[in-house]
């Protein structure tokens, strides 16, 4: 349940000893490199490169940098609002009755930090060219407290269903008597 977040390739340096002939013969498919990631927590840690050579006449000096800093988060799935805005108005003798979305609110899986940084689930929709009510579904995407779009998150569902019941206005003339 955990995520690393700075997930670049890490370059090191090795350093090997031996004849130079069976130096110069050597290939890095000979030298094999890992780390032990049982001990990675939640946060900050420093993961130590371990090596070996498959080789019995050149041996490995040194690893440099002979560790790794990788920054690590919690997964988490957290449930956010959904919100869907218009992106234009309706016509002159048209109004938004009602709206209604399906569903209010989807599960957001993740780091914790990017779910935790995520507002809402916001969708647009055109309502310049209806003249009646209308049901779609709209595309989801995660925008933070500041409007900015979230990346390197999940949603358990990718769109919301909308029902808008759009009112009609008439004008009339009023005679009194």
């Amino acid at each position: 349940n955990l995520k690393i977040m700075n997930q670049t390739d890490f370059l090191v340096n090795v350093e090997v000893t031996g004849r130079r002939n069976n130096v110069l013969s050597l290939n890095s498919e000979n030298i094999y490199l890992w780390s032990d990631m049982r001990s990675v927590r939640n946060g900050v840690n420093n993961v130590f490169i371990n090596s070996t050579i498959n080789s019995e006449s050149v041996s490995i000096k040194s690893v440099l940098p002979n560790e790794i800093v990788l920054t690590v988060d919690r997964v988490v799935s957290l449930p956010k609002p959904v919100k869907i805005i218009t992106s234009d108005k309706f016509q002159d003798t048209l109004y938004q009755e009602s709206m209604t979305v399906n569903p209010v609110e989807i599960k957001v899986s993740g780091p914790e930090s990017l779910v935790n940084s995520v507002s809402y689930l916001g969708g647009t929709i055109s309502v310049n060219t209806l003249t009646a009510d209308h049901e779609r579904q709209v595309s989801l995407v995660p925008y933070s407290f500041d409007g900015e779009v979230v990346n390197g998150v999940e949603l358990d569902i990718n769109y919301a269903t909308i029902n808008l019941v759009v009112g009609k206005t008439k004008q009339v003339s009023i005679e009194p008597v």
